[in-house]
């Protein structure tokens, strides 16, 4: 397709003036200048009045596409808020320059018999309600009363029309406003860039082609909205409009509710349709633009589509099987401990492939080949993070179990503690709607010799040492009780600190007395935490407990990195 094109710099008052009128496409985004780009505008137009009011000011470039069919209607592929914020300004200027009628022109179009007034530029851009704003800001008696009642909640159209009222009506007390207002017709410039054919769908085309050219070189326009204008031309090629906006409306929520930008989906599809391969960075407007294997060069928009709710798809099951352990009884446990290890609220693009590529509609089915498929690539997952991280490739697996206490040192314990819970765990996993603590032993329980205890107790029964409330006074009982106890007093700061003082419950800890505490854990459905509370009941926990518990919770982990002792290991699934 030959790209001709019309190019000619003009000033405001050629642009808004004659009976063109500039339309902003349904796929546009919506109106989104704040104050801060407005005082810009306005503060670059001052200067150049001050400065070089004989050169005058350029404003940039805007896109336009028009037919042959409607000449007077021209699509802005490109430039919208810039025309939208000047025409807002226009029509502050008119307000007090009433007699201006090339102002009164730029705003409104009267038809030849009726003199019905259209407005100049007109949006349709359906993500919001521009169109309804736009218009009720331009019928508009602007007074400081109505800029002065502006609200935070108000659109941004009123929130802008009335900077520009209170900064012209204190730019009028020092300077000519009928001079400012022919200079901003007459030598501020802007430069269209038009195509133009036969019909509306093949000039669009065109100027589409213009718009992703001018807009991979720097200019500041998100990558969703060259995507929205490149698939709303296909769908117009297909005949199929309505049901373009239809499906991006969709899109746009069902990302939002998951928290993922549109930009961050097609990321996401960059991979998937790059054959899966994973690279750490993907420039996407030249991979969906201008490579040859782009879906927008293979694919028809509802099957582009398509693959996008797939995609979002995956990661509302991932989040779904993540907090619905009753259901996903197995899985969930991994989607959790991959949620946690992860440290991120996004999900890794390697769990994102191999969700997009699996059949989600036949689960729940724990036997089903594909579920269990899931849970050996989690479980891999898993042992790929922790072998990365910890630098554990070099400890092999016996020498970890001979070895109770031959880990890194810089190796966080939360997640042994979460695993080994989970592996202990098989068919009962924990959500993590219980807000999983991670409890220190040794600051509720340590060896806990009652005699003891009730001995230091007695001195002071004010400061109930039995009780949990104070924490500092808790530790230092417990270091005594330490101290004084045959069990390993010199070990105490290595135990308290290892694996075997730490458990995973399902209660949300707080400061109960002693008692209480104990029935929490007896009264868990986790068979560990049962365990330990059974031995803190009867004082039984102590420093060799402890040990063997951190060479128990080892071993469990040591089983778990062998991937050739995974039960889930079968060649079908490799």
């Amino acid at each position: 397709m030959a790209l001709t094109l019309n190019a000619e710099q003009k000033s405001i008052y050629k642009i808004f003036s004659g009976e063109n009128q500039y339309i902003i496409p349904p796929y546009q985004r919506a109106y989104s200048w704040t104050n801060i780009e407005c005082k810009a505008l306005f503060e670059d137009i001052k200067k150049a009045f001050y400065d070089s009011e004989q050169e005058g000011y350029f404003l940039g470039n805007i896109v336009l596409a028009k037919s042959r069919e409607e000449r007077n209607k021209l699509e802005v592929i490109d430039g919208q808020q810039r025309l939208t914020s000047l025409t807002l300004l226009l029509k502050v200027l008119l307000s007090f320059d009433k007699d201006n009628k090339a102002l009164y022109d730029a705003i409104w179009i009267k038809d030849r018999r009726t003199d019905e007034e259209i407005q100049r530029l007109e949006t349709t851009v359906f993500m919001e309600k521009d169109f309804n704003y736009f218009k009720e800001v331009l019928a508009f008696n602007l007074s400081s009363d109505i800029c002065n009642s502006i609200k935070e909640k108000d659109n941004l159209f009123k929130k802008n029309i009335c900077y520009f009222y209170n900064e012209l009506k204190e730019f009028k007390k020092h300077n000519d406003i009928l001079k400012f207002s022919d200079f901003l017709l007459d030598s501020i410039y802007i430069l269209p860039i038009e195509t133009e054919d036969e019909d509306a769908d093949k000039a669009r085309e065109k100027a589409l082609k213009i718009f992703e050219t001018i807009n991979n070189r720097g200019l500041s326009l998100s990558t969703s909205d060259i995507f929205k204008a490149r698939l709303y031309s296909m769908a117009l090629n297909e005949l199929e409009h309505k049901e373009f906006i239809q499906q991006w409306k969709k899109l746009y929520s069902y990302s939002d509710k998951i928290n993922y930008s549109i930009d961050e989906i097609f990321k996401i599809y960059a991979h998937i349709d790059k054959n899966n391969k994973i690279e750490n960075e993907i420039n996407l407007r030249i991979f969906f633009l201008e490579k040859e294997d782009s879906p927008f060069n293979h694919k028809k928009y509802q099957e582009i589509f398509n693959d996008l709710f797939r995609i979002i798809e995956s990661i509302n099951f991932y989040n779904d099987v993540s907090n619905r352990p009753q259901v996903y009884p197995v899985l969930a446990k991994y989607f959790q401990v991959i949620k946690y290890i992860d440290k991120k609220k996004k999900i890794d693009i390697e769990l994102i492939l191999k969700l997009y590529k699996t059949s989600l509609t036949d689960y729940p089915k724990d036997k089903h080949q594909e579920y269990d498929s899931l849970i050996l690539f989690s479980r891999r997952y898993i042992r790929k993070f922790i072998l990365k991280n910890y630098e554990m490739v070099q400890l092999k697996i016996d020498e970890l179990v001979k070895d109770s206490y031959k880990i890194p040192k810089d190796l966080s314990l939360d997640i042994f503690t979460l695993l080994s819970f989970y592996l202990n765990n098989e068919q009962n996993a924990i959500s993590p709607l219980f807000s999983f603590n991670y409890i220190m032993i040794h600051d509720t329980m340590s060896t806990l010799d009652k005699k003891i205890m009730q001995k230091m107790n007695s001195h002071d029964k004010k400061d109930g040492l039995l009780t949990i409330e104070d924490k500092k006074k808790r530790n230092d009982l417990t270091k005594k009780l330490w101290l004084a106890s045959p069990f390993y007093p010199d070990k105490y700061t290595e135990i308290k600190k290892s694996l075997g003082n730490k458990i995973v419950v399902d209660f949300t800890q707080n400061y109960n007395s002693f008692d209480n505490q104990v029935k929490l854990f007896l009264n868990s459905n986790i068979k560990d935490v049962r365990k330990i509370g059974k031995k803190i009941s009867e004082y039984e926990l102590v420093g060799t407990n402890l040990e063997d518990r951190t060479k128990e919770l080892i071993k469990r982990l040591a089983i778990f990195l062998d991937d050739e002792n995974d039960k889930y290991r079968s060649k079908e699934f490799n």
